[in-house]
């Protein structure tokens, strides 16, 4: 119910309708609507259905019209289908922050393909914050041309959370020579992510990685991505070390190392080494 407009969205088994009524007061979703008398009339949104009584009769309430799920680019391949109808986008992405909160302006969404989200202005969305985090989207499809989803609420927006962590999470290099390079694989692991992770704060120079960022679509793949963690010890009074992994809208992830720092002692003959203390 778009009460702003004074506009209900319907829908039956074949379709949906977009009908302009006098008083929406009485109407909430998931009401039933017995028999109408309605007119159709073209206007500038085109041609729209109104009813001709002052409400609609509602026969029952408490009915849920299943969301048919759809991506963006299907939407926008075949807008007029949809139209007026509920529609669930998933993994959806917001890619302008222009503005921090959601206002009636619509704003630009991504699933792979490009489409709107656009509120209704009298719903509890409008003043809420965006999330950088990827969310499954329920809506009204509004536009018989392009992909446009229209929210009803904040709960139409299921907001998925964001996960990074590596595998193994620490490990242990038992002698560590100053000078020499051991080096350590893992395994990064990525879930609901909508930017590439940063290697960041490493605790001492005497770590490094292989890379510093890692690509979110290999990150969220099954296998993951390889990182390599690089040891060098310089001194014998450092034994250990952490990194984080950090990316948009997750709780940084912590890597840990430790060792044992020893330092070599050049022998030049054997029996040199079988004399020595």
């Amino acid at each position: 119910v778009d009460t702003e407009n004074r506009v209900v969205y319907m829908q039956d088994s074949a379709d949906g309708v977009r009908i302009k009524v006098d008083n929406v007061s009485n109407l909430k979703s998931g009401d039933v609507v017995g028999s109408q008398y309605l007119c159709l009339q073209q206007d500038e949104d085109g041609l729209t259905v109104l009813a001709l009584t002052e409400t609609l009769n509602v026969k029952s309430s408490g009915a849920q019209v299943t969301a048919q799920e759809v991506s963006l680019s299907q939407l926008a391949a075949k807008a007029a289908e949809y139209v007026n109808e509920l529609v669930v986008v998933k993994n959806v992405r917001i890619t302008d922050f222009t503005e921090a909160l959601y206002s009636t302006t619509p704003v630009a969404i991504n699933d792979g393909s490009d489409g709107l989200l656009a509120p209704f202005a009298a719903t509890d969305l409008i003043g809420s914050n965006k999330s950088v985090n990827l969310f499954n989207l329920t809506g009204v499809a509004t536009s018989d041309s392009v992909a446009v989803v229209a929210p009803r609420a904040v709960s139409d927006i299921q907001v998925l959370e964001a996960e990074v962590m590596a595998s193994p999470m620490y490990a242990q290099v038992p002698i560590a020579f100053v000078g020499e390079t051991y080096t350590t694989p893992i395994t990064i692991y990525g879930s609901n992510l909508t930017g590439d992770i940063i290697v960041k704060n490493i605790t001492t120079e005497q770590l490094t990685t292989s890379v510093d960022t890692i690509p979110m679509v290999e990150a969220m793949s099954e296998t993951g991505f390889a990182l390599d963690v690089v040891l060098k010890p310089t001194d014998l009074t450092t034994f250990n070390a952490t990194f984080e992994l950090v990316t948009a809208g997750a709780e940084p992830a912590m890597f840990q190392i430790y060792w044992t720092p020893a330092e070599a002692t050049a022998i030049e003959t054997l029996d040199a080494f079988k004399n020595a203390d």
